[in-house]
């Protein structure tokens, strides 16, 4: 059976680009359908997907699907997913990790040569791709390299 990864987060981005993209990577992918849903679903998983757009089907926010995935799966490998470039995503990421009292290292997936994969698979780096890094060929193979790395 194939590993599962958690859309914690579900967003149309998530549901429409990345949930073929992990599937073709070899995982089950599960999403909440609604908030109540995350924490059976996050209970004990492996890797989950959190969206950072403004909204997302379920009505919570990121900080409140962390707290959820921090407390019923520490141990979970992240990877965060927004149409933002990574430049402009990462203050965001950096600010939610200090709102938990974390301090992970944010690693971009989709950047080919400056991702420094010797953190990929720690507990304690998150990973972040933007919707671009999926549409491009090059870097979507590369992007799934490196999340197979850190999801592993």
């Amino acid at each position: 059976m194939a590993k599962t990864v958690v859309l914690a987060r579900p967003h149309p981005f998530l549901v429409s680009d990345m949930r073929p993209w992990l599937e073709g990577a070899g995982f089950g992918v599960s999403k909440p359908e609604k908030a109540d849903d995350l924490i059976s679903l996050a209970r004990g998983c492996r890797a989950a997907v959190v969206s950072l757009a403004l909204t997302s089907p379920t009505g919570m926010s990121v900080d409140d699907v962390l707290q959820v995935l921090k407390n019923e799966a520490p141990d979970a490998r992240l990877l965060f997913a927004s149409l933002l470039p990574f430049e402009k995503a990462k203050p965001a990421i950096v600010s939610l990790a200090v709102r938990l009292g974390m301090q992970p290292s944010v690693v971009h997936l989709g950047a080919s040569k400056e991702a420094n994969q010797s953190l990929l698979g720690r507990r304690d780096t998150w990973g972040y791709l933007a919707k671009d890094d999926l549409a491009d060929s090059v870097l979507r193979m590369f992007a799934s390299n490196l999340m197979l790395k850190h999801f592993a």
